[in-house]
């Protein structure tokens, strides 16, 4: 028998070993893959770098530690330096009127879902229907139906209840019309919101709104009521005379929204503020299940509108006509103002300690209202938080992002596998500054990317579009 024998390199046999040990590079397949982007925790504040986020259809599928491969038809975005956020949500908006409008601002400021606060529920059908199978690319949208308020009501097109049982049909009403949730309002007799609120518990769906001038606070939490908007019954809990306060009101008689009573109320909560009764309304809010929605932008907005430094904003540019004109100067006078203003700051003095004390807050605008703007307005609440309330830039942040989510049940508002790719990619870490919430690169909304670039293209034609024929309702 003969045996030949081959000489082999070295340098080929140690070339063959390291190949057979190196593991195989894995394949993700994916229709997005944001590829080596840092993560914000929204949870707990950390950040997770160097990850590919993997989407497929509308749900986020996979999120790896950076450095595997993609699949051809994968399409990528690079995220290196970048940080990912979840979408944000502003609580408190009127956006169905001019959605079509409002969108582009709304999207290139990364607000990827909004909760209606005063809808008419057959136009925002048709705004859901149409996101649903792709005719409409723009915010979720979560919606109440008509304001529920006494008689005569505050606002013009609020429905006017005067006993329970229509408060009670009412609300059986709204929910086959397809309300989400119900809202109340401030000019309600204390029975006809207690009806609301047993026919809500009853159907087993949240009620939400102003809490009515004549229910305490206390009140208002037993009846279950779910997120109060404006800071509006917050601070008459503090009051020194809150009791002969409640008292004197239970027998007035109001003629719709009356400038000159909320003004004097506004007066007797701040001359009567006794701070003192902050811990005890910290100690009732942290453990029950009312969530504030202060929007302090409007609030800012009411008590500073005869401030041309306020009003001189170049935002109004992307505006539609028929809003703005209907942002008429306020014919109040200056001690007028100057009640809002010390009432406004008297509620941000006070926000610190309430989120410290695990008091649960919801980011909102009431965007719609005098210099309150859609998607820019989110990101001054926001900012308004941190620089004046004193919140850090975590708790700002998850203001937007995962409080909308736990309120609203949707087991979202983090950057995790199986939730929802409703994404915000930022150019900076907004936990090093609030404001970097604003330096929006793109968004994932229902797995589709959108290049800021292209959103930045839409906001502009905003403002260079011919507003001569904008008319209501366009």
């Amino acid at each position: 028998m003969f045996h030949v024998c081959f000489k082999v390199p070295v340098q080929l046999v140690l070339l063959f070993i390291v190949i057979s040990c190196t593991p195989t590079e894995k394949e993700y397949k994916g229709d997005l893959i944001i590829s080596n982007v840092n993560i914000i925790d929204v949870r707990k504040g950390g950040i997770i770098q160097a990850m590919d986020v993997i989407i497929n259809g509308d749900t986020i599928t996979q999120i790896v530690k950076h450095g595997g491969t993609f699949t051809r038809n994968s399409k990528v975005i690079d995220g290196t330096d970048k940080y990912l956020i979840p979408g944000l949500w502003d609580m408190h908006a009127h956006d169905w009127f001019a959605y079509k409008e409002f969108t582009p601002m709304l999207l290139a400021n990364g607000v990827t879902g909004v909760r209606e606060m005063f809808g008419e529920l057959d136009r925002v059908k048709e705004i859901k229907d149409s996101l649903a199978t792709g005719k409409l690319d723009g915010p979720r949208i979560i919606s109440s139906g008509q304001i529920i308020d006494g008689s005569p009501a505050a606002w013009q097109g609020s429905v006017e209840v005067t006993s329970g049982e229509q408060g009670r049909v009412l609300v059986r009403k709204q929910l086959a019309e397809g309300a989400d949730f119900i809202k109340v309002y401030s000019l309600l007799n204390k029975d006809v919101y207690q009806s609301i609120a047993g026919e809500c518990k009853k159907l087993n769906v949240s009620m939400s709104g102003h809490i009515p001038i004549k229910v305490k606070l206390e009140e208002a939490i037993s009846s279950g009521h779910q997120s109060a908007e404006h800071f509006f019954g917050i601070l008459e809990y503090c009051s020194s005379k809150r009791d002969s306060f409640y008292t004197s009101l239970q027998n007035e008689k109001f003629k719709g929204f009356e400038m000159d009573k909320f003004t004097s109320r506004l007066k007797f909560i701040t001359d009567t503020f006794d701070s003192s009764r902050v811990k005890p309304l910290v100690e009732l809010l942290q453990n029950n299940n009312m969530w504030m929605t202060p929007t302090s932008v409007v609030n800012r907005s009411a008590a500073f509108l005869n401030d041309s430094t306020f009003t001189n904003d170049k935002r109004i540019i992307y505006m539609p006509a028929f809003i703005t004109e209907m942002w008429t100067r306020s014919k109040r006078s200056k001690e007028d103002f100057d009640v809002e203003r010390k009432w406004y700051k008297l509620g941000l003095s006070i926000m610190k300690r309430m989120v410290n004390g695990n008091v649960k807050f919801l980011a909102g605008t009431d965007f719609g209202n005098p210099y309150v703007f859609p998607g820019f307005s989110l990101h001054d609440e926001l900012e308004i938080y941190v620089k004046d309330a004193g919140f850090t830039p975590l708790q700002s942040l998850q203001t937007a992002t995962i409080n909308p989510a736990i309120f609203l049940r949707s087991g979202g508002g983090v950057v995790e596998e199986g939730k929802a790719a409703d994404l915000v990619l930022l150019s900076a870490n907004p936990l090093d500054e609030i404001t970097n919430t604003k330096l929006v690169d793109g968004i994932v909304l229902r797995g589709v990317y959108h290049d800021g670039t292209i959103l930045k293209k839409n906001l502009e034609a905003l403002a260079k579009r011919d507003t001569s024929n904008e008319a209501v309702g366009k």
